[in-house]
C-alpha cells in the first residue's frame, strides 16, 4: 500500500510513515533533528501560576499571583464542599502581580486559581 494512502486506509503507523514522539522535561531551549519533508506539531502546556499568601504585620492576609496568568481567584469556606466561587472583592495590580488583601475572618477561607 503506498504511504500516501496508508493513513487514509487506517494502516499501521509503520506503514503510514508517521512518526510520533513526546518531549518530557523540556527546558527553555531544546533541539531535535526533524526528518526531511516533515510536518511537526508542538503543543506546549504552560505551567500553572503560583498562588502566594502572606500574613502582614496588621494581621491581614495578602493573596497574590502573576498578572500574565488568565486565572480567576476563587474562594471556599469549607473544603468538604465544592462551593468554590469567584472572589468578589477588588483586585490590585502592580509590578506584574495581582493581589487581594483579606481582613481577619472568623473561620476558614481557602483560595485557588481557576482557569476556565
Amino acid at each position: 500500500m503506498p504511504q500516501d494512502n496508508a493513513a487514509q486506509e487506517n494502516a499501521p503507523l509503520a506503514a503510514q510513515d508517521i512518526a510520533t514522539g513526546t518531549f518530557t522535561g523540556a527546558a527553555p531551549t531544546f533541539s531535535h533533528a526533524f526528518p526531511p519533508y516533515s510536518l511537526t506539531l508542538f503543543t506546549f502546556t504552560p505551567e500553572p501560576p503560583s498562588l502566594g499568601i502572606v500574613l502582614t504585620t496588621t494581621n491581614t492576609a495578602v493573596v497574590f499571583w502573576p498578572t500574565n496568568a488568565a486565572y480567576t481567584l476563587q474562594t471556599n469556606a469549607n473544603l468538604s464542599t465544592a462551593n468554590w466561587g469567584d472572589y468578589g472583592g477588588s483586585i490590585n495590580t502592580a509590578n506584574g502581580t495581582n493581589s487581594v488583601t483579606i481582613a481577619p475572618l472568623a473561620g476558614n477561607l481557602f483560595f485557588r486559581l481557576s482557569n476556565p
